[in-house]
């Protein structure tokens, strides 16, 4: 017992020994002009840039160095520094210290900060120095001394900073890594594979964590977790996106054999995601996923898209898909040279096609899907939030393809889509092609149907990519009820009713600003109704009663020459009904203008010039109306008639309710005729004051007498 203790005795007395020795030989090894000057061309060659570093200081148990201010260069000269730390910790190795070297097996890094910058030659990217495990700085260190002075088997980074400024992306764009803790390490299985983890903040764009192995022989397999990332800085490497933003949870792993196969694994998720791409815009939850294996060259594997949680919005309206509605996307995917190919299958609501994309030389695309229920549809595309769908729709062979002027090809079939108005309107339909023709949608074969009528339509909508405008031309092969097709028009519905045929050419813009569509509508109509046995009817309107209603003293005149012994009286024809109206329409500012609408009764005509409201039927015209021989001679009391005309000053109001004005100058000449005739009382009190045949000459004078030119 007393010899173990001696022989303990011994050894802790040498091991004393040894590190006072050390205390007093590493100042002078480690401070030596010659080690500074082999760390300092060491860390250059392997750096490939100057470096410096500021004072030194040192460490026994372990024996280490501390080395405060070190800085290298950048790539140019200039630019700051590519790296900076406020202190270094290097620890050195026991067995070439005792023979006088110093070599450095571990690194600690306090308060680093690097910058890498990405330009048009590549990365530069610092070349760090090879980490090895035991066996491997063992053989560094070498019998002769001759030996590296750095034989790294563990690196640590403690509240680092790492900036990458990206100038080749547009707009350029930096990413700060914040906190930055990371180790690297030499595996302790003698493998020479290096084990590295790091964890830190993507300052302002959520956290990072990764971890992973580095073998010799070129494997790698490593994993990185993003939490709450930002996308924005993103949007600086697609050209397609104008915006993108919100963030996501992402997971994306690597695995590289020594033949340089690759395994990428990524996957990603984020409830408030918004990007915009041309007329595209997409707003909520998103997850995607992509699994690719091959080579740096060529890879390959499957893919999915689940837009259900997000809003899509394609046109400014044209087509929006709400948040919740089921949205898919899902195929494979080949990455080669660049260039991107994939088959897929989508899902928007019940409809399930499959489609084909590629990126290069320009964006491409092309879906088709068979024929599926129309029902719901409307929630899609709100241009029919009005209407109750049904019918079906197909996809055939829809293609876009995208460059300095975007193309489509392919056609919608509607087959037929059917369409409830929601305000009680009469229900239609639509059968026929909507063919994408370039930068325009063409209707093809396209007809509606309203009750038992069928109505060709032409048309379509020009300049797609651009302004956007819809162009449509119509006309009635054969007469339909009025009501049946004016009750499409709030305005108009249970007003006009008869056979009618009308014939149409309007365009409207549908780009952003548009406005109102009836403020936006420019081109002609032009119509007829009736002129057949039942003639036609505008409900609760009587011209005629007009008037006489709102001509003032043009009333009481006529109610004061009827005579009373004879004839019918004026207010049996009072009816709302008519034998035929007609008129042709130019439309612009929410506005029909007309310069030759009539109206035809049994005994009189209306003809008026003016303008209409297209959204209130008000009116604001001015015409004149002619009075047949049968209500000229009931109105005289007798006789045989003429036809008369009486200027209608103004004509305001609504279609529904017209408002009549008259000048007083017409009235009396209109009334004069009536008056002052000698069979009437006014006109024999005259002849018996200023004798036989005097209130005739007034009549005549007064204009009263007179019938229409031409007649």
């Amino acid at each position: 017992m007393r010899v173990v203790l001696r022989v303990a005795l011994v050894a802790v007395l040498v091991a004393g020994l040894a590190v006072v020795a050390l205390a007093l030989a590493l100042p002078r090894i480690v401070g030596s002009e010659q080690f500074r000057s082999r760390v300092e061309s060491y860390a250059s060659r392997a750096l490939g840039r100057d470096i410096e570093y500021g004072e030194v200081g040192f460490g026994l148990l372990p024996p280490r160095v501390e080395v405060a201010d070190v800085r290298v260069a950048g790539a140019r000269y200039g630019e700051p520094p590519a790296v900076e730390a406020a202190s270094l910790s290097l620890s050195l190795a026991w067995r070439p210290l005792l023979s006088g070297r110093a070599v450095i097996r571990s690194l600690e890094v306090d308060g680093a900060s690097l910058r890498v910058v990405r330009d048009e030659h590549g990365i530069d990217l610092l070349g760090l120095a090879p980490l090895g495990g035991p066996a491997q700085a063992a053989a560094d260190e070498g019998p002769d001394g001759a030996s590296a002075p750095v034989a790294l088997s563990e690196v640590a980074f403690r509240r680092a900073s790492i900036e990458f400024v990206d100038r080749v992306a547009r707009p350029p764009t930096t990413w700060r890594l914040v906190g930055v803790d990371a180790d690297v390490r030499g595996a302790t299985d003698g493998s020479g594979a290096l084990d590295f983890e790091a964890d830190g903040t993507l300052e302002g764009r959520g956290a990072f964590a990764l971890r992973g192995r580095q073998a010799t022989s070129a494997g790698l397999d490593a994993r990185l977790d993003l939490s709450d990332f930002e996308l924005a800085p993103l949007a600086a490497y697609s050209p397609a996106l104008s915006r993108l933003q919100g963030p996501v949870d992402a997971r994306i792993a690597l695995q590289r054999t020594a033949d340089a196969a690759l395994h990428i694994d990524v996957s990603a998720s984020g409830a408030a995601i918004e990007a915009e791409a041309g007329d595209l815009r997409i707003g909520g939850g998103l997850e995607a996923s992509v699994e690719l294996s091959g080579t740096t060259r060529r890879l390959s594997g499957p893919f999915s898209v689940d837009a259900s949680g997000a809003a899509l919005d394609y046109g400014g309206g044209i087509v929006r898909k709400p948040a919740g509605t089921p949205g898919r996307v899902e195929g494979s995917v080949r990455i080669e040279n660049g260039r991107v190919e994939a088959d897929y299958e989508v899902r928007l609501r019940n409809l399930e096609g499959r489609g084909t994309l590629r990126s290069a030389p320009q964006l491409h695309f092309e879906l088709s899907a068979p024929a599926f229920d129309a029902e719901g549809w409307e929630e899609i595309v709100p241009g029919l939030a009005g209407y109750a769908l049904g019918g079906s729709l197909a996809v055939d062979a829809l293609r876009y393809g995208a460059g300095a002027r975007p193309r489509l090809g392919g056609a919608i079939v509607l087959a037929p889509l059917r369409l409830r108005p929601l305000d009680g309107a009469s229900p239609f339909s639509l059968d026929g092609r909507v063919q994408a023709e370039g930068e325009r949608l063409v209707l093809q074969d396209m007809s509606m149907t309203v009750g038992a009528a069928r109505i060709p339509v032409e048309g379509g909508v020009a300049d797609l990519f651009g302004s956007r405008r819809a162009e449509v031309r119509a006309r009635t092969p054969e007469p339909i009820e009025s009501n049946t097709f004016f009750s499409f028009f709030d305005s108009l519905r249970d007003t006009i009713f008869g056979a009618l045929t009308f014939e149409v050419d309007v365009l409207a813009p549908l780009g952003a600003g548009a406005g109102p569509l009836l403020e936006a509508l420019r081109g002609g109509a032009s119509f007829e109704i009736g002129g057949d046995e039942q003639g036609g009817r505008l409900a609760g309107v009587s011209l005629l009663r007009s008037v006489f209603d709102e001509s003032g003293g043009l009333g009481e005149a006529a109610l004061v020459a009827l005579p009373a012994r004879r004839g019918k009286p004026i207010d049996a024809y009072y009816s709302e009904h008519f034998n035929l109206a007609s008129g042709r329409f130019d439309l612009a500012d929410g506005r029909a203008r007309t310069n030759d609408l009539r109206i035809v009764y049994e005994q009189y005509e209306v003809r008026l010039r003016g303008a209409m409201g297209l959204a209130d039927l008000s009116l604001d015209m001015t015409g004149e109306i002619r009075i047949g021989p049968e209500i000229d001679a009931t109105l005289a009391g007798g006789g045989t008639g003429k036809v008369r005309v009486l200027p209608l000053a103004h004509v305001v109001g609504s279609l529904r309710a017209p408002r009549i004005s008259l000048r007083s100058e017409d009235v009396v000449r209109f009334a004069s005729y009536y008056a002052l005739g000698s069979d009437t009382k006014v006109g024999r009190k005259i002849d018996r004051a200023l004798g036989a045949g005097a209130s005739d000459l007034l009549r005549d004078l007064l204009g009263g007498g007179k019938a229409p030119e031409g007649e």
